[in-house]
Order: structure tokens, then C-alpha cells, then sequence
């Protein structure tokens, strides 16, 4: 019977990953010049890496007397390179230089900019702080040094320069040389006769060494890259034969045609790669590259349609602004609402080769879009009273109220947060919103799946979203609207606002009593000075009284002394509209376009509601609260 094995205690995953990294008894162990002849078949890359394995490697690979001779044979390997100087750069610090795309300030590991000049790399972010120009030069140096610069006439003859983009044109040098040549100056025992004669010329000599080798390295540099686009250019090719060969050659002399679609085809991942294409590969990025055909195609066919809707949309503007309005409506359609009628789209959107004339689309305008614009009114006040009673589940069932204009309801934007009243809401620009290819609110169906090409052109012609009411939110009364509404001797829930238009009562609020006299309002006033200056108060706490008998007379006649003036103003705002074309003005300006420039109708026939009106998203004219002082109490003692 064979003994029992005896037990050995195995070693940890740590020290198995340490025995792998630093036991290489077979590489070590190896005669040198078997290892040296290895070493001259590997890629300069890979022996650089080979200095950072290990300290031995790195004291084989660097020791200049043993292992300079591989590096040579390296590098040599390397079409077209010039070889490294002995005067200032040794052959491992040159391939790294070439082969290690690492910046030499900031350690950044994707720094593919080399500054042949400076034997660095050097990002663009570290370009600044490592680069002086002359100022910066006479103040790193010493005066003696300066004195001695200035008798050579330039510094550029000591130090080497390269100019850099990115701070213009003029020469810069490389800090790191000025550093040292301020340190090797002052390493002189003398600062003056035949020994400083010599330093100079020696840094003269070396100056021009360093820029005939920048100028080689930078020429192979240039004839690298260019093979390498060469290259490319080839394997683009490849794929395009085999593209070719798949059926897709007359889609790719469309793209051969276009500068554009050609650049944006050949930075495809799946075209623009240094390899070679062999089997597998190409079954690899086929399905890739037959999508973005088949995007191509597609998008290709639809550009002469949409340069002709383009132009199309530009003619039915222009005549939607020069056609007269045969009908009276609050509000009328955009351009963008009028492309998505049914029968506009059926004249519109026909085939590219059929010219649409411009007189028949005219005739055709004219005999739809009354019916049409007035269809559109019907079902936009439709969706806005559906949206407001889906917000208040206790208004759903109330056929019998008119919700639209519930005295008592306001309206908040959730896109400007701006608060509103009816009818002024049904106006308010953010209803239509800004046309984005990235939509920046939730109701924003750009892109919509299934959305026709119409569509998105029409939207970006017109740069906004047909009129949506999504965003508005209503908001109902609280308790300091409602003490507001009873004072008056309405019901919040029922009252509309020509109820209380009609009423015209005046208020006064309880906190904010004067020591000296009563802060008197109309009903609007007091409804905006609810949100206004008291938003942040208890709503229990603010409590309204009516105005009556002397009072009220007083504040009426106080209101109609400063009325004209506040008509005035109003009228010079641009509120009003023309209810003959889309014209936009003051109130004055209107009724002179309506008698000169367009209508011909006489100054004295305008008649507001007829031939112009109030813009509904403007607001209405608002009467200021006044001021009521007791009797016993003058005006001056305030």
C-alpha cells in the first residue's frame, strides 16, 4: 500500500498573482544575445512597454552599453523614420516620444499631438502653461543671460521654436529648454570671454541639430498620415465593392455625388476602420451598414417633396395674410393650424412633379376656409371646456354651467408660469409651442411615431406645434376668493364673468385697511389682489367689505377722473387686431390702416367689433384701484 500523500498547503491567489509577475526564470535565465535577437522582431511600442513590466527589464532595456544596439534595430524596422539624434535624445526615449501617446505635463493618456521641436507631447490644455513666448522669456532668464540674447539678436537661435495654432502664429519656445539653458548658463564659473563663447556656440549647434530632426520627423509624420488616409481610402473602397455587390450601387453613387453624405459615410465605424475586410468581418458590420443605407435612400427620395412643401407653405402664408377675413371670431388659426386641415392638406400635399398654382390655391382658400376656420373655433373651445372639466371632477357632470367662463377659475401656464383669466388664456403664446428636434415638455409629440412627412415639415416651417391647451392648468378658488365672490353677493361656482361685470360692484380688502382711507377696487382688481399681495397669507385671513352709498360715488367719480388718460395708454399698446386681415397695432394705427393702406373705409365708419377688436391673448383694460378718504379728512392731509 502506498504511503498517504503528504499535505501541502497552497498558496493564495495573492501570491500566485506575485509569483507570475516576478519569477520569468525562463526569460531571465535566457543568454542575453538570444534575448537581444528576440527583442529586434517586436514593435518599438512593445518594447517601451516591456521598460514598465519590471525593474529588471527596465535596467536590461535601458542600460545604454548592453541594449542600445537593439533599440537602434527597432527603430530602424520603422519605414521611413529618421533615426534618433545622439546630441539629445536617446533611441528609448525617442520611441516613447513616437509610440506613447501620454502628455508630458498632465500625464493625459490620449494626447496624439506631437511637438517635434519640443521632443514632448503636450495637450491642448497643457499648451499654455508649458509654452512662453519672447515676453515670457526676458522674465524666466537672467539679465546677464538677456544681455548676452540680446547680442545674438534673437533668442530663437539658442532655443528651439515651433509655432503653435492654437496661440497664433508667432514662434514659441518649449519652457522645459528655457529652464535649462537658464541652468546651464549659470554652471559657468565665467560669464564672460572664450568659455561662454564656446556654451553659445555649442547651444547654437544644437539648436539647429534639433530643428533639422523636428523638420524630418514632422515630414515622416505628414507621409505616414497620408498613407494611412491612403489606406483607409482603400478599405473604404472594399466595402463599397462589397456593398456594391449586395445591390446597393446606385445608392452609392448618390452618395459619391454629395460631399456631405459622402464625409458622414465615411466616418461610419463600420467603414472608416485600418483593417482589413475578410468574411467575417463583413457579416460583422453588414447589418449596421444596410440600415444606414436604407436611411440614406429613404431620406434622399423625400427631399425633393419636402422642398416642395417648403415652398408650398410659403405661398399658402402669403396668402392667408393678404385674404380677407369673411368671418368674426375671437381668435383665429395660425399657419400651423391651417396645415393640418384636411382639405388644405388634400391641395398641399400632393406629389412634388405636380405644380401647385397659385391662383387656384387662392380660389380654393376662399371657398374652404371660412367653414374650415370656423370648425376649428368650435372644436378648440370643445377641447378647452373638455380639459377644464376633466381637472374638476365636481364640474364633469354640469352640462348647465359654463366652465370657460367661471368668474372665479384662473389659469396657470406650466411652461412660463404665468397666471391667466379667461378669455385671455385661449390666446397665450406658449399654446403654441416652439417647434424643437427635441422636445422640452411632456406634451411635445415631436417625432411622433407614424407622423407623416407633411406634418413635420408644416411644423418646421412654421417653427411651432399646432394650438394645445395641455399645458394650462387651471386652478379653483379658495377661501379669500370665495369671501370675495359672497361680498359681492355671488356664488363662486356658478357666477361667469358678466355676471359680475354686470353687477360692477366696488371692494374693499380688510387687511390691507389704511390709517387714513380705504384702498377701493372693482371686482377684477380685488381678484388679481388676492394672488398678488396676499399669496402667501392664510386665505381665512383676508376678508373683502363692499363699497356703498358716498363711498362708492366717491371712488366712481375718482375712477372716471383719471380714466381718460388710462384709455389712452391702453389704446397706444398693440392689442388690437384688424378683423379684415391678421394686422397688429395700436388701437389708432388700426383704425388708420383700415382707412388708407388696405380697407378704404373712412375714419368715422370703424366700428370696433366690425372692423377691428381687442386681441384675446392681450389683456383687458383694467381700471386702477383709487384711494377714498372720509369726509372730515382732505385729499392734502395724506
Amino acid at each position: 500500500m502506498a504511503p498517504a500523500r503528504e499535505k501541502v498547503k497552497r498558496p493564495s491567489a495573492a501570491q500566485k498573482g506575485k509569483e507570475t509577475v516576478v519569477q520569468k526564470s525562463w526569460i531571465t535565465d535566457m543568454p542575453l544575445d538570444v534575448l537581444f535577437e528576440i527583442f529586434k522582431y517586436v514593435e518599438p511600442l512593445t518594447l517601451s512597454n516591456l521598460t514598465r513590466t519590471s525593474k529588471g527589464f527596465r535596467a536590461l532595456l535601458l542600460n545604454r552599453s548592453k541594449a542600445c544596439r537593439v533599440w537602434q534595430d527597432v527603430l530602424a524596422g520603422v519605414e521611413g523614420l529618421p533615426p534618433a539624434s545622439q546630441y539629445y535624445l536617446s533611441e528609448p526615449a525617442y520611441a516613447h516620444l513616437i509610440y506613447v501617446p501620454i502628455c508630458h505635463g498632465c500625464y493625459e493618456t490620449q494626447c496624439d499631438s506631437v511637438i517635434w521641436s519640443f521632443r514632448a507631447r503636450i495637450c491642448a490644455k497643457c499648451i499654455p502653461s508649458m509654452c512662453c513666448d519672447i515676453a515670457s522669456f526676458n522674465s524666466l532668464v537672467s539679465s546677464s543671460l538677456r544681455k548676452h540674447v540680446e547680442r545674438s539678436q534673437s533668442q530663437y537661435v539658442l532655443l528651439p521654436y515651433s509655432p503653435i495654432r492654437r496661440l497664433g502664429d508667432a514662434p514659441r519656445c518649449y519652457l522645459h529648454d528655457v529652464r535649462q539653458l537658464q541652468e546651464q548658463f549659470n554652471a559657468l564659473p565665467k560669464k564672460k570671454g572664450e568659455l561662454v563663447g564656446d556654451f553659445f556656440r555649442q547651444r547654437i549647434f544644437l539648436t539647429s541639430t534639433i530643428g533639422n530632426h523636428a523638420r524630418l520627423c514632422a515630414y515622416w509624420e505628414e507621409r505616414l498620415t497620408r498613407i494611412r488616409e491612403s489606406e483607409i481610402r482603400r478599405l473604404i473602397y472594399k466595402r463599397r465593392v462589397e456593398l456594391t455587390k449586395t445591390g446597393w450601387g446606385g445608392e452609392l453613387s448618390y452618395i459619391k455625388g454629395d460631399y456631405g453624405s459622402e464625409f458622414t459615410f465615411s466616418l461610419l465605424p463600420e467603414v472608416n476602420k485600418a483593417e482589413k475586410l475578410d468574411n467575417r468581418k463583413w457579416r460583422n458590420i453588414h447589418p449596421k451598414l444596410f440600415d444606414y443605407m436604407m436611411k440614406h435612400s429613404l431620406s434622399r427620395m423625400k427631399e425633393p417633396q419636402e422642398s416642395a412643401l417648403r415652398a408650398r407653405f410659403i405661398k399658402l402664408d402669403t396668402l392667408i395674410k393678404d385674404a380677407p377675413r369673411d368671418i368674426e371670431l375671437d381668435f383665429y388659426p395660425r399657419l400651423i393650424d391651417i396645415c393640418q386641415f384636411p382639405k388644405v392638406q388634400q391641395l398641399l400635399d400632393v406629389g412634388y412633379r405636380v405644380e401647385v398654382d397659385c391662383e387656384h390655391l387662392q380660389k380654393e382658400l376662399k371657398l374652404i376656409l371660412p367653414g374650415l376656420m370656423e370648425e376649428w373655433h368650435e372644436d378648440v373651445m370643445e377641447e378647452f371646456e373638455d380639459h377644464l372639466r376633466s381637472n374638476f371632477k365636481a364640474l364633469k357632470a354640469r352640462k348647465d354651467i359654463n366652465v370657460r367662463e367661471l368668474a372665479a377659475l384662473t389659469f396657470t401656464c406650466e411652461q412660463c408660469w404665468t397666471t391667466l383669466q379667461y378669455p385671455m388664456v385661449l390666446g397665450h403664446s406658449c399654446l403654441y409651442q416652439i417647434y424643437s428636434a427635441s422636445p422640452t415638455m411632456p406634451n411635445q409629440d415631436c417625432g411622433a411615431v407614424g407622423e407623416t412627412l407633411y406634418a413635420e415639415i408644416a411644423k418646421e416651417k412654421c417653427e411651432s406645434f399646432p394650438w394645445s391647451c395641455k399645458m394650462i392648468r387651471p386652478t379653483k378658488w379658495n377661501d379669500r376668493v370665495q369671501n370675495l365672490f359672497e361680498v359681492c353677493g355671488q356664488d363662486p361656482r356658478r357666477a361667469s364673468l358678466e355676471d359680475l361685470d354686470k353687477q360692477d360692484a366696488r371692494v374693499f380688502c380688510n387687511m390691507c385697511r389704511r390709517r387714513r382711507g380705504r384702498l377701493v377696487m372693482t371686482w377684477r382688481a380685488a381678484f388679481n389682489h388676492c394672488h398678488s399681495h396676499h399669496k402667501r397669507a392664510e386665505p381665512s385671513s383676508v376678508t373683502w367689505s363692499l363699497v356703498t352709498g358716498e363711498e362708492e360715488k366717491q371712488a366712481r367719480e375718482l375712477e372716471e377722473s383719471c380714466m381718460d388718460k388710462a384709455i389712452l395708454k391702453y389704446e397706444k399698446e398693440p392689442h388690437w387686431t384688424c378683423l379684415g386681415c391678421p394686422y397688429v397695432a395700436s388701437k389708432g394705427d388700426v383704425i388708420a390702416h383700415n382707412f388708407a393702406d388696405r380697407h378704404e373705409i373712412s375714419p368715422g365708419d370703424v366700428v370696433e367689433g366690425k372692423d377691428y377688436h381687442r386681441m384675446i391673448g392681450s389683456p383687458p383694460f383694467a381700471i386702477k384701484p383709487v384711494v377714498v378718504y372720509p369726509k372730515r379728512i382732505s385729499n392734502r392731509g395724506e
